[in-house]
């Protein structure tokens, strides 16, 4: 073993997971060598616990190994911060990636003082970090590599001491709660105006939505990823809520959002943003909606009850759409307002192909809320149902008739009177050619229909 050259030990410990590799680097001087001399095997995550700090301390074993990516967990306290400072003395000027989970009854001094000796930071993040005092004007001196931070349910306080990093180009803000205070939206701000180099903000998570209901964005960017572009949905929103994108208009070049804009000013804020705002890319997820500034054809997507404008406007800026799915949950809405919105005949949806209904909505029961919408697909061939609504014969009976091209009913229901079911779908859709059913109903189902429908199980 002892005649393999550096190289060779180097390939194999790449094979080697990070509990395996750390077990390698104390049990050998020469492997700890090997592996502090290999880039790729430096930057693999080492999470810190109490019993590796001796080996890194000063005269430990793998004082001197230059790890690169460093996580910390529940350090708690400004002794222990003070200890574990000094622990990775030699680590500081090596750590290029630092994850840093549960600092909490730390001061500032404290926090400080930890930062001091990051000479290769570039991605910093921040979990569940506070400081129990005030901060006022102090600040950590520049960390000249540092391009990346993440901040996640973190306090204000921790915003303030980045103030004028001037290198980082990229922040991020994670709440994944359902809450409206989900970070320090001043403290924030106060933040990123200071950053003069600061190009793009990620948004994740619910928790970060409320952001955009500020009233001053003294800043810009070139690039935004963000869970929600709009937080509430409630009726009495008339006008459109865009004076975040108002104030990057003419700047922000990359836009990405992972949920569309809410009601009701929710289609409102997509004509904005597809319209005005001249982006270079714009994403829905993983859907292009602009590619290159150009509106790029779309031809499937999803939206959900409290997405109802932003449905419209949708059909209304990509009359390529083919397949649609709506989901249903649990949530409150006005039905009022909804079905003056949905109930109107329209010739929007004459396009899709296949529509899709996937309902969670449980005892609110909305299915029947949107007949009016149903009857506007009067084009599909294909339609997917999914629901525990116990209604859904009498709806099948008022929708079924307006598809007049449908030819493939997917339906998973338990709700009783199967036999009804399955006749109001033999006598409203003559041209049926594929039917999916529970599995337990697929023997009856086939005996009702005969050999001119293809009859399968739902699980397939």
């Amino acid at each position: 073993m002892n005649t393999l050259s550096d190289d060779v030990w180097d390939m194999i410990f790449r094979y080697l997971d990070k509990e395996e590799l750390w077990n390698v680097l104390i049990a050998s001087p020469r492997w700890a060598r090997i592996a502090g001399n290999s880039r790729p095997l430096m930057l693999h995550k080492l999470e810190l616990t109490p019993e590796k700090f001796q080996a890194l301390s000063s005269g430990g074993e793998l004082s001197n190994v230059p790890f690169k990516n460093i996580v910390i967990k529940s350090f708690k306290g400004t002794d222990q911060l003070r200890k574990f400072s000094k622990i990775l003395i030699h680590q500081k000027k090596s750590i290029e990636l630092l994850d840093i989970d549960d600092f909490t009854r730390t001061t500032i001094s404290e926090i400080i003082d930890f930062f001091k000796g990051f000479s290769n930071l570039i991605d910093l993040k921040l979990r569940n970090c506070l400081i129990y005092e005030e901060v006022h004007r102090q600040r950590l001196n520049p960390i000249p590599t540092l391009r990346e931070i993440f901040f996640e349910k973190c306090d204000g306080n921790f915003f303030k001491i980045f103030h004028h990093q001037m290198s980082i180009v990229k922040v991020t803000i994670r709440n994944l709660d359902y809450t409206w205070s989900g970070f320090a939206h001043e403290d924030f701000i106060d933040l990123v105006k200071t950053l003069k180099n600061l190009e793009f903000i990620i948004f994740d998570g619910i928790g970060t939505g409320s952001f955009f209901d500020f009233h001053n964005f003294p800043f810009k960017i070139r690039k935004l990823d963000t869970c929600l572009i709009s937080f509430h949905w409630y009726v009495g929103i008339k006008t459109a809520r865009k004076k975040f994108l108002e104030s990057q208009r003419g700047t922000l070049e990359e836009l990405t959002i992972h949920n569309l804009p809410y009601d009701f000013d929710g289609g409102k804020l997509l004509k904005f943003i597809i319209e005005q705002m001249q982006l270079k890319t714009f994403y829905f997820g993983e859907i292009p909606l602009i590619i290159d500034g150009v509106k790029h054809p779309v031809t499937e997507f999803w939206a959900n009850e409290i997405q109802i404008c932003s449905l419209f406007e949708m059909f209304r800026q990509y009359p390529t759409i083919r397949r649609f799915k709506l989901m249903l949950s649990e949530t409150d809405v006005d039905s009022r307002e909804i079905e003056q919105i949905i109930n109107p005949a329209t010739n929007l949806f004459n396009n899709v192909e296949h529509f899709e209904v996937d309902d969670k909505s449980g005892y609110r029961c909305l299915l029947g809320l949107f007949l009016g919408l149903f009857k506007n697909f009067r084009n599909i061939s294909s339609l997917k149902l999914q629901t525990p609504d116990r209604n859904i014969n009498v709806l099948l009976q008022e929708f079924l008739p307006r598809m007049s091209s449908l030819k493939e009913i997917y339906i998973d229901s338990t709700a009783p009177r199967m036999e009804q079911r399955m006749n109001i779908i033999r006598n409203f859709v003559p041209a049926l050619s594929k039917i999916w059913v529970d599995s337990e109903y697929v023997e009856d189902t086939r005996r009702f229909f005969g050999d001119n429908v293809e009859v399968l199980p739902t699980n397939n």
